[in-house]
């Protein structure tokens, strides 16, 4: 309960300034013991961090400083001439990316591709939608921008990661050209191909020594499936995934509805480091009958 995230261990262990927080709380409360304690647990990672609980009624010089005009509690966190201010969250995520807006001077730039039916991350209401993983990493400074290859005649430069979210209608041969050109250059990208959609660029991935299966995999193993024995349900346990810096902070369990295989190609490219990530039981299959 009391204990924080690797991810805010992170953050801390990283801060190179100096940071104040000024706590505005009035008399004592459980809002106020929670947040001593949460900082109190944040001090144990660095040394950066200076937390001044301040009573607004006792101290309305300082309160008006920071235009406090609640009692409810706000917090102010100062590096320098930069502040953060936190009014009605002041949680641990609410905290950490508060530290990390603050602390950081550089933006990170996510460009989605658009043109081919993708996933909106902007849409709330789509029962697919990745607007929660959005605003999420927006409250980290990262900015979202969209990119519509096919017109701009190639990827940005200033794209920290190309997100192809589960685009409906194929990249033409000059998109795909562009990817391979981006990437070959160093560029990042996540591709979410849905099974049955876009063939022809689950079909380019070959080109990066990857074989996307045109295929749903079912579990046949009961221990591996969701109540009510969906084989297209998945259940991955930690047993079942590999070594890598991106499955070592899961914890438990993680659910995939209706995946496909995605493996090294065979043979294997040449220069090409293929990394595979989860592994399904013995009991499972790859149905190519869709």
């Amino acid at each position: 309960r009391y204990s924080i995230s690797p991810q805010t261990v992170s953050v801390l262990e990283g801060l190179t300034v100096p940071v104040e927080i000024r706590a505005y709380f009035s008399g004592e409360s459980i809002e106020k013991s929670t947040f001593i304690d949460l900082i109190e647990g944040y001090q144990a990672h660095t040394t950066q961090l200076e937390l001044r609980p301040i009573d607004p009624v006792l101290e309305p010089a300082l309160a008006d400083q920071d235009g406090v005009d609640s009692q409810l509690g706000t917090i102010i966190l100062a590096a320098g001439e930069k502040t953060q201010r936190l009014e009605a969250k002041m949680d641990e995520e609410a905290v950490t990316n508060a530290l990390i807006r603050l602390t950081s001077s550089v933006e990170h730039i996510l460009c989605t591709t658009v043109g081919h039916g993708e996933i909106d991350v902007d849409d709330d209401m789509n029962p697919a939608s990745i607007s929660a993983v959005a605003s999420k990493l927006e409250r980290q400074n990262y900015t979202f921008k969209t990119v519509n290859i096919l017109k701009t005649g190639r990827v940005p430069e200033d794209c920290d990661l190309l997100l192809i979210a589960d685009p409906r209608v194929d990249f033409v041969a000059a998109e795909r050209e562009q990817l391979l050109a981006y990437n070959a250059r160093g560029g990042a990208m996540l591709a979410l191909l849905e099974p049955g959609h876009s063939p022809g660029l689950a079909v380019h991935m070959a080109q990066y020594g990857i074989d996307v299966g045109e295929n749903i995999v079912l579990e046949a193993n009961p221990n591996y499936q969701v109540m009510g024995g969906d084989a297209s349900n998945l259940v991955v346990g930690q047993n079942q995934m590999t070594d890598h810096p991106i499955t070592e902070p899961i914890v438990g369990m993680v659910l995939l509805r209706v995946a496909r295989t995605v493996q090294a190609l065979q043979p294997p490219l040449d220069d090409f480091d293929v990394g595979e990530l989860l592994l399904t039981s013995d009991y499972a299959w790859a149905e190519t009958t869709l």
